[in-house]
């Protein structure tokens, strides 16, 4: 028997679940959801009037490769030496070799976001397509209280808590720059991180379960001195005028006006007249702050596969 087992699902089959659990999510806070940006717009006129902080975060999704206990590979080896767990098999994944334009590796681009953003690869902790498909459909109705009142979301509303899925992905932030892609990550639970090809354990407080990561987010976004959740305006300037610097690219030059003339047109429409310099069109944030943000992560996307979602806060 093979000691090797290559994942039976795509990363855009995970995005597809991810989106749809999303979408039928609520945390703790009734006023606090996480989403795309792009879906945040699509709730309505005023959209921009009625959110009061947001904190964007991205995360690259990848796909668990699996080693067998008995696998006489680098990456088992390696983990043995630093007495790390291998006796149940290890999941593991490759970093990205190549991007569309930017001049950046992929783990780079990444490590650049997370060194002010939360930014982190997101991986399964299995590789069967059944494990990916058995989302139980019974959960409770969510609810919450309001006094000695308790209400319960007709919509059928899940706690994010509740979401099996979301226990079983991991977040793996890049813990420092590479020269090359010839590297991977091997885990088996957030625990146990391991960085290969000089093998390093990896420790970090955003290397968690996807469940974890959230309900943090949301609880330290809040507190005095956690700064992550702001307003439209401020997250916008803290995140789009670093595009240049995440791509590897001048500001001045002409790939990245490229780049950023495909981001006006897939994220605003092919009629949509682009601005003579759509670059300094989009840092300064001409468009306001929730639309320049979603050109940023439509970029993302596209160069990379990184994806952009938030945790928004709307007015009640």
């Amino acid at each position: 028997m093979s000691q090797h087992r290559d994942p039976e699902f795509l990363e855009a089959d995970i995005a597809t679940y991810i989106t749809r659990l999303l979408e039928r999510c609520r945390m703790s806070r009734p006023d606090v959801q996480v989403c795309q940006i792009s879906q945040a717009e699509e709730n309505g006129v005023g959209y921009d009037a009625c959110i009061t902080s947001i904190c964007p975060f991205f995360v690259q999704l990848k796909r668990s490769y699996f080693y067998t206990p008995d696998s006489t590979s680098a990456i088992i080896t390696d983990r043995t030496k630093l007495k790390l767990p291998t006796s149940q098999g290890v999941y593991f994944f490759k970093l990205h070799r190549t991007s569309k334009h930017a001049n950046e590796l992929q783990h780079n681009a990444l490590h650049r976001l997370a060194q002010s953003e939360v930014a982190a690869y997101l991986a399964p902790l299995f590789f069967r397509r059944r494990s990916l498909e058995s989302i139980p459909e019974d959960y409770a109705l969510w609810a919450w209280s309001y006094g000695p009142v308790s209400i319960t979301d007709s919509r059928h509303m899940i706690n994010i808590s509740r979401v099996r899925l979301f226990h079983n992905l991991i977040t793996i932030p890049p813990h420092a720059p590479v020269t090359s892609a010839n590297h991977r990550y091997s885990y088996t639970s957030p625990a146990d991180v391991c960085f290969h090809s000089d093998p390093e354990p990896v420790q970090g407080p955003n290397i968690a379960t996807f469940a974890g990561l959230l309900q943090r987010l949301e609880t330290e976004g809040f507190q005095e001195r956690g700064a992550r959740m702001r307003s439209p305006q401020q997250a916008a300037e803290d995140v789009v005028p670093r595009l240049p610097e995440v791509l590897g690219l001048n500001k001045r030059s002409h790939a990245l006006r490229e780049v950023v003339s495909r981001g006006f047109e897939q994220v605003l429409g092919p009629d949509y007249k682009i601005p003579s310099n759509p670059t300094l069109a989009l840092i300064n944030m001409q468009l306001g702050p929730l639309p320049s943000l979603r050109i940023f992560g439509n970029i993302l996307e596209y160069e990379w596969g990184i994806r952009q979602y938030a945790v928004v806060k709307r007015a009640q």
